[in-house]
């Protein structure tokens, strides 16, 4: 075997910042540019193999935590310590985007695989936020981690995306629905992911130095490799995209692990210190390190390391996926699925169902079963009017079903009896139909409200916009709304409560879990706020000797709100409760409890 010496050489060592280091990344796409980020608050663009600095990024005010470039490296994000992302353009050479929304230091940063408008962002406060650079927004918020962000990576078809975090777990999120796919267990902290880029295979590297890989198609692990002798965790782990086998770097070490059999394959001792990142660039894999001010590079002679190359049969993105896909056009955007295909994989295995028998017929003619061709990023399978089950959800009692959602006509909804027997089979589509159109105007309809009440709210009258969603009588729109004030107690007044505890009674006796939910928790919120002030003001009332104005009404508002909370009372203790408040056992034993504060 070749010594490591030959193995591995440094090609340059430079002084990147004016102050310490934080994070270096390399172009993907090339090898040999590189990126590096500093506490001095700027972001300094380089040749792998050259000292000069080409380009000097300015704009954060804090210190840069990491950095990432596109795939055509035209662009480059790096997020700051105060959870601040910026986007450049390269050619131009100036900020085209500030993102702001984590309450964090930005940890990790992923570009679409198929577009530069879309990215990814996880912090230490453990959200993940998937940006739209063009609309200057956070699309949506993935919450699930307990713990900080280590790393995130889309998948190569751009419809998932991964997350490593010091949770010890790794989690699989679908875009389009915003659903949590998977939850993956690790030993000890995820320190770096990778999907592969053809098959349907995740690794992922943990603080216990051993690699972990799993089958993404039927999400089963293939094992882990034995933890390492080395003297640091694994940082980076690439796959490549012709070879079976992954690469892991250390701080000292670089290897070489196959997955089918698992198994150590080769190793080279590199000593390149704090390493940030790998790239490969055509016989080489690129390494980079940093150590206070300095950055080094080194490179490793690929063709002298021994993948063991093997044969294996599993689904891949490649053949399945990506050449069947197209990159989203500038103006889409990632859209909601439809409820029967949130929650699941993007992927379906086609099949070609047996020829029918005469006795089959007249089902198929009812109920098809056809692939949707329009769109080739959504290669699925749907069938039309078929529910997808969900072991959730409780079985409804037929008491329940009456209770519907205002402006739903339920019976649209309910089997319509016909006496004739024989009725045309051009009567059940248009049946369908006419429920499905009734459902749309209902949503449509509600959307029209929130607007309105979005409107009040973003121009700052708040009580105005609770006013208007409680005057709309849609019991949906109230609990949407609560659930935002919820959100944050210093929204809270004696007004507002008074305003809102006549719906809290409503909602309690709803036979919706979650109204009832949101109304027991709104009554907490008040109790926790108020209760104490409202049995000072009503056990001292204003002297009628003197008149103070604020005082007496003060008195007048704690007055209506101990009445209505009294109300609240009477239903919680009441031995017919709703059955959705016995199940919230612990939060009505905290609020009973908040309750004794009044007495």
């Amino acid at each position: 075997m070749t010594s490591s010496s030959n193995k591995c050489s440094n090609i340059q060592e430079i002084v990147a910042h004016t102050s310490k280091v934080t994070c270096v990344t390399l172009g993907q796409n090339s090898g040999r540019v590189m990126a590096t980020g500093g506490q001095d608050k700027k972001v300094n663009l380089w040749t792998t193999d050259k000292p000069n600095c080409l380009m000097t990024l300015s704009g954060h005010t804090s210190g840069v935590e990491c950095v990432q470039f596109n795939k055509s490296e035209e662009l480059i994000a790096a997020g700051s310590s105060s959870g601040c992302l910026k986007v450049w353009n390269l050619e131009q050479c100036k900020i085209v985007r500030t993102l702001s929304g984590h309450k964090s230091n930005v940890k990790t940063i992923d570009f679409h695989p198929w577009t530069d408008r879309y990215i990814l962002s996880g912090s230490n406060d453990t959200n993940i936020k998937f940006w739209d650079i063009e609309r200057k927004a956070c699309v949506y918020s993935y919450r699930g981690h307990s713990a900080g962000i280590n790393c995130v990576q889309f998948s190569p078809d751009g419809r998932w995306f991964c997350s490593g975090s010091d949770d010890s777990t790794v989690r699989i999120f679908d875009i389009t629905s915003g659903k949590q796919i998977s939850q993956l267990s690790a030993n000890a902290a995820v320190k770096a992911v990778a999907f592969h880029p053809n098959e349907f295979l995740l690794c992922f590297a943990t603080a216990d130095r051993t690699l972990t890989f799993w089958d993404i198609d039927v999400f089963k692990s293939l094992g882990s490799s034995k933890s390492s002798d080395t003297t640091s965790d694994y940082k980076c782990v690439k796959f490549h995209s012709t070879e079976n086998c992954v690469y892991a770097a250390c701080n000292d070490y670089l290897k070489v692990y196959s997955w089918e059999p698992n198994e150590y394959l080769d190793s080279v001792k590199t000593g390149w210190g704090n390493l940030s990142d790998l790239a490969f660039c055509k016989d080489y894999i690129v390494g980079v390190s940093h150590s206070g001010t300095n950055v080094a590079t080194y490179q490793v002679t690929q063709s002298l390391l021994r993948p063991n190359a093997s044969n294996d049969d599993r689904e891949n993105f490649e053949k399945e996926l990506i050449e069947k896909h197209k990159p989203f056009k500038r103006d889409d955007k990632p859209t909601r699925p439809k409820k029967s295909h949130q929650g699941t994989p993007p992927v379906q295995k086609l099949y070609t169902p047996k020829k029918p028998d005469k006795e089959t017929k007249e089902t198929e003619n009812k109920f098809k079963v056809k692939v949707l061709k329009e769109d080739p990023t959504k290669n699925i399978l749907k069938i039309e009017h078929k529910a997808e089950p969900n072991s959730n959800i409780e079985p409804i009692e037929d008491k329940d079903v009456m209770n519907v959602e205002p402006m739903i006509n339920m019976s649209d909804f309910m089997p319509k009896t016909n006496s004739d027997a024989n009725a045309s089979r051009a009567e059940i589509p248009a049946s369908l139909i006419k429920g499905h159109s009734s459902m749309i105007e209902a949503l449509q309809a509600r959307a029209k409200n929130l607007q309105i009440v979005r409107v009040l709210w973003s121009a700052g009258n708040i009580r105005t916009s609770i006013e208007t969603a409680i005057g709309m009588k849609d019991p949906s729109i109230i609990v949407d709304l609560l659930e935002i004030v919820l959100k944050k107690n210093s929204l809270w007044t004696l007004d507002l409560a008074v305003i809102i505890l006549p719906s809290l009674i409503e909602l309690l006796n709803s036979k919706y879990e979650n109204h009832v939910l949101v109304s027991l928790t709104s009554v907490r919120t008040i109790l926790q706020c108020f209760a104490s002030v409202i049995k000072a003001n009503i056990s001292t009332p204003p002297s009628s000797n003197s008149v103070d104005i604020s005082r007496e009404e003060r008195f007048q508002r704690c007055k209506e709100c101990n009445s209505l909370l009294l109300k609240v009372r009477s239903i919680i203790d009441s031995p017919k409760q709703s059955k959705y408040l016995t199940k919230s056992a612990s939060k009505l034993r905290e609020v009973k409890f908040l309750f004794k504060q009044l007495d």
